[in-house]
């Protein structure tokens, strides 16, 4: 029985999760020539899992919050300025989440692996900022398909 109750928590939980990513991809989908690529949709699916990690008690409303900035950003600025807020917010994240990760792991070639991981992240963070200065959109994502989410590939 506990199982059981366990397996329908898990699968009403994955429907809000599918749910608020739908609904944040329609805000994104709205952004006019922005290109979102299934390697894109894979980073966005870790990004609002990561968010219910950060804050398990109100992370739909994070997630809520995170696409309204989207719809502003994309009345502002179109794909420069939401390229941008998702380069950052990804970015950010997920240089944490290996952070988080290296402190956890005690096989060395892994550490090795996840430390060229945050170095290439943070130098996409870097690049993401001369970018800005120059007017230019950026590419966003480059999450790991390793770390999708299971309920992203039962959408």
């Amino acid at each position: 029985m506990a199982k059981e109750n366990f397996e329908a928590q898990k699968e009403t939980e994955n429907a809000f999760l599918q749910q608020s990513y739908r609904e944040f991809m329609s805000a994104i989908e709205q952004v006019p020539d922005l290109r979102i690529s299934t390697s894109k949709k894979a980073s966005i699916a870790w990004l609002i899992e990561r968010v219910k990690q950060e804050n398990p008690q109100d992370w739909q409303t994070k997630v809520q919050e995170m696409k309204e900035t989207v719809e502003t950003l994309n009345k502002k600025g179109g794909k420069f300025e939401v390229s941008h807020f998702l380069g950052r917010e990804i970015n950010n994240r997920y240089t944490a989440f290996l952070k988080e990760r290296i402190q956890r792991e005690t096989d060395e070639q892994i550490k090795k692996n996840l430390k060229t991981m945050i170095k290439m992240t943070e130098d996409n963070s870097q690049f993401a900022q001369k970018a800005r200065e120059q007017n230019e959109t950026v590419s966003f994502g480059g999450v790991s398909l390793d770390y999708t989410p299971d309920w992203y590939y039962e959408i």
